[in-house]
């Protein structure tokens, strides 16, 4: 689909909506290694400048739809004015990779990854120092491995309700962390001590615990998310510049 195409179905799309009715796009889909992927897009209606791209993998059990319905970020998108791309794992888990060894890790899902990426931008203009990455549950798993793995494209990530995958190094290269877990989670205390062991190895982070609810999303601290986010840029060595 091409940018005019695209541009002419959000027009379409928005007319007479408000921030709380956002557009609805035909499901995306993009070939990696000779499989259909499929993912949703969500565009504000300005798209004349380079936009903040976020990227949200669900958790197990869901879908790309239902992470919109639960999450309320595509209202987000809308009001705050970036483009949200929500990835779907057509049934299956997140591929984490077997390590974190740079010249041997790879996933089918980080490849996804990375023609997602191409693929929006080819559609919508993406500002690259602002590309974001949000997780619940396995998704978040799978950010961690995704952030360790693309520091110099992710400017910051939100973890949802999920530890630091089993022998994952932690190292000051990760881009800054949005940690939040509910206190009824069985998840939270170890990610109150990962968040810990991340700060300790000089990595940006901040861990929120929301009182009373268990392993579920928190729609309350989702401009909480976005403002940590946000206050972010990727940070590209001198020397790859």
């Amino acid at each position: 689909m091409g940018k005019t195409i695209l541009l002419l179905i959000i027009t379409a799309a928005v007319v007479g909506c408000q921030f709380d009715s956002p557009p609805q796009l035909p499901t995306q889909t993009l070939t990696v290694d000779d499989e259909v992927r499929r993912f949703q897009l969500r565009v504000p209606l300005d798209t004349s400048r380079g936009l903040p791209l976020v990227i949200a993998w669900h958790g197990i059990g869901d879908s790309a739809d239902s992470f919109m319905q639960y999450s309320q970020w595509d209202r987000l998108a809308v009001k705050e004015g970036f483009v949200l791309a929500v990835p779907d794992s057509g049934g299956k888990m997140w591929q984490i990779p077997a390590t974190d060894d740079d010249a041997e890790a790879t996933s089918r899902d980080i490849k996804f990854f990375d023609h997602l990426v191409n693929d929006v931008a080819r559609k919508v203009p993406v500002d690259r120092d602002r590309i974001y990455v949000m997780g619940m549950s396995q998704g978040a798993i799978f950010v961690y491995a995704l952030a360790k793995q693309r520091p110099d494209e992710i400017a910051a990530a939100v973890v949802h309700s999920a530890s630091v995958p089993r022998g994952m190094k932690l190292d000051a290269t990760m881009p800054p962390l949005f940690m939040i877990a509910g206190t009824e989670d069985l998840v939270c205390e170890a990610m109150r001590e990962d968040a810990e062991s991340l700060a300790a190895s000089g990595v940006h982070c901040q861990m929120t615990e929301v009182p009373g609810i268990g392993h579920q999303w928190s729609t309350q601290h989702n401009d909480a998310m976005w403002t940590y986010l946000k206050s972010f840029k990727r940070t590209v060595p001198a020397e790859q510049e």
